[in-house]
């Protein structure tokens, strides 16, 4: 069964979750040969999903890095979505929902992110 953890993100802040996949007996799984993959959405259903930024830190250990960049929250609508992770390896034949819960996306006060433009010797603020 899936640990289920909510969450709150600043919108057009990185936001990153350390998870470390364990089997039942508590401990930790090798994913050596799984792939990873992290979702959010709005509803179960949803036609549309955005992927968090997936990263093996240590498959031995089953150490995987979840990342949300601020450039990804800053063009989400602020509100309450739902994700989760799931683990899959074809050559064992096993799918497994790692974590799963809600996320709070929290607006900000402050304008979005701007970009810097580079123009001939000048940067320009893009808002």
């Amino acid at each position: 069964m899936a640990q289920i953890v909510n969450i709150y993100v600043d919108q057009g802040s990185d936001y990153t979750l350390d998870v470390t996949v364990q089997g039942d007996d508590g401990a930790n799984t090798n994913i050596s040969t799984y792939t990873v993959d992290a979702r959010l959405q709005k509803n179960y259903g949803s036609n549309k999903a955005w992927a968090f930024e997936s990263t093996v830190m240590n498959a031995a250990q089953g150490a995987v890095r979840l990342k949300l960049p601020g450039s990804l929250t800053d063009d989400i609508d602020p509100g309450r979505y739902i994700y989760d992770m799931q683990i899959t390896s074809a050559s064992e034949n096993v799918y497994r929902r790692v974590i799963e819960g809600t996320i709070t996306l929290r607006p900000t006060a402050n304008r979005k992110s701007a970009t810097l433009l580079e123009t001939g010797s000048k940067l320009l603020l893009e808002a």
